[in-house]
């Protein structure tokens, strides 16, 4: 599962939007594992033309009103999502067009004329350029056009897992990601939890996600190489995760500047956590500095252990910054907001 898979479930899911419209699914996701991102290989162009296929059985045949399509953030990715785009342009369906990922701003900019001329154009057609954070919006305002954008922040459900009570207990951390890998602050994050166990600053650290190579998970093992109480769990299933937030302290992402938005820190937030991160993918705007956590620079492990030697010496800090994210999440990041602005927008375009 990764954000795109879980934006996809949430809204298939969703009771408003199925009363409110009839969701037809184009299927489009490869289970083969995260390392086929992005390459040039037979099966990747044999899954591309039959999910077009797809797609234009359904525009042929059902005639939808709405296209919402989530847009890569690679060549060949964004190359098969523009063709879907065009071809439901040809359909004369209005076009959503999702940006999921941090890093479509800066590969338009970087991309050669003959791909990012035509991939401005026909994103330029569409009838809304979703994003979730103002600053993914300006991230993007030199490339796309302005007008057309809508700032729509994902949502999760809420969680019944009590605000923290800091110092009863050691202080227990929580890192959750897709896929472990360098881009989501994985070696900021283990040099911090390798200095925080070692220094006592924390009792025990879990780590889940499903490792991007085998080369990572070696070197990442061999960091907290006679480290006591550093804990990977790989993939979890739901209720498994639940627990893993409801026993931990704080939650700790240093994700690095192509995040999109990250949805593990809204979980961690309705789990009352108070979220260590980066201001990348619109972080400053999900996570108030020094009220639902703290803000910390990339690649800046010492910052991190700073933070945590601050909530471990300071429970009443801790329980504040607890009862804020969890009440932050409920005010700004719910699954019946987020429900609500995506039924609208809908509406709206289809209107």
């Amino acid at each position: 599962m990764h954000g795109h898979m879980v934006f996809t479930q949430s809204v298939l899911e969703s009771k408003l939007l199925k009363e409110r419209f009839c969701l037809l699914h184009v299927d489009i996701s490869d289970h083969r594992g995260f390392d086929t991102l992005g390459r040039f290989d037979f099966l990747n162009i044999v899954l591309a033309a039959q999910h077009l296929g797809r797609l234009a059985r359904v525009l042929l045949f059902r005639r939808p009103r709405v296209v919402h399509v989530p847009l890569s953030q690679n060549r060949l990715g964004l190359g098969r999502d523009l063709v879907f785009v065009a071809i439901a342009l040809l359909a004369r369906a209005r076009v959503v067009a999702h940006v999921h990922g941090g890093g479509l701003g800066p590969f338009l900019a970087a991309a050669p004329r003959w791909f990012s001329v035509p991939a401005r154009s026909l994103l330029g057609r569409c009838a809304a350029l979703v994003v979730m954070t103002s600053s993914q919006g300006k991230g993007l305002a030199a490339q796309l056009p302005r007008g057309r954008m809508v700032i729509l922040a994902h949502g999760t459900a809420a969680s019944q897992i009590a605000p923290r009570v800091g110092g009863e207990r050691g202080l227990s951390a929580l890192y959750v990601s897709s896929n472990l890998q360098t881009s989501k602050g994985l070696w900021p994050m283990l040099d911090a939890a390798v200095q925080t166990q070692r220094e006592g600053i924390t009792a025990h650290w879990d780590i889940v996600g499903v490792w991007l190579g085998e080369k990572t998970r070696i070197e990442a093992q061999a960091r907290v190489e006679g480290v006591d109480g550093i804990r990977f769990h790989g993939e979890l299933a739901p209720e498994l995760l639940a627990k893993r937030y409801e026993d931990a302290d704080v939650f700790v992402f240093p994700t690095g500047e192509t995040e999109g938005f990250a949805l593990v820190r809204i979980e961690a937030m309705a789990a009352g956590l108070p979220v260590l991160t980066t201001p990348a993918g619109g972080g400053a705007e999900i996570v108030r500095d020094g009220q639902d956590g703290f803000i910390v620079d990339y690649d800046d492990p010492q910052q991190i252990v700073s933070r945590l030697k601050q909530l471990r010496d300071n429970p009443e800090l801790l329980s504040r910054l607890s009862r804020s994210a969890q009440q932050r999440h409920r005010d700004s990041f719910s699954s019946a907001a987020f429900e609500q602005g995506l039924a609208a927008l809908y509406a709206r375009v289809a209107a």
